[in-house]
């Protein structure tokens, strides 16, 4: 037999001689005999044939790559098979989504930190304070000279008689 006639995935299960006219041809390629046997053990053959017949035409091809995926999927995980991947992803997106509101909240603190400080920084339209000059006596150190303003303040008492 040439390579190029090579029997299909499931007449080569069957031990049929695959012609030309093998309507499981197409669907499942001699190529893709060992994802064909898991399919096979998840929902036997014939029911491989009644799901692939009873489904149109054009969504054969379809049908057929999701037979062999969710065999390939159960003999990964004969426990859960489909419904445990469907769990992981399930849990990973709902993870990721309150990873993301988290990430969302932090981000609109620090926004509002930068609105905030920015209005300060805008309150001062770039005006200079500037503080009253400092007495020269604070300054001196001298012999007989007071040391520091409040000293200086100490030695010359105001009065504070207003009334």
């Amino acid at each position: 037999m040439p390579a190029t006639s090579k029997a299909c995935a499931s007449c080569r299960y069957q031990r049929k001689r695959c012609d030309g006219g093998c309507q499981y041809a197409d669907l499942f390629p001699a190529s893709r005999f060992d994802e064909f046997q898991n399919a096979q053990r998840l929902f036997g053959v014939n029911n491989i044939h009644n799901i692939v017949n009873s489904v149109e035409p054009e969504l054969r091809k379809q049908a057929a790559e999701s037979i062999l995926v969710e065999g390939n999927i159960r003999k990964g995980d004969p426990v859960h098979g489909c419904l445990g991947v469907t769990r992981r992803l399930k849990w990973e997106i709902d993870f990721c989504s309150k990873q993301l509101e988290d990430v969302n909240r932090r981000l609109s603190v620090l926004r509002q930190w930068d609105r905030e400080s920015q209005s300060q920084r805008q309150g001062f339209n770039g005006a200079v304070v500037e503080l009253p000059p400092l007495p020269p006596s604070y300054f001196s150190n001298g012999a007989g000279s007071v040391g520091s303003f409040y000293g200086q303040i100490r030695s010359n008492p105001v009065s504070l008689d207003v009334i």
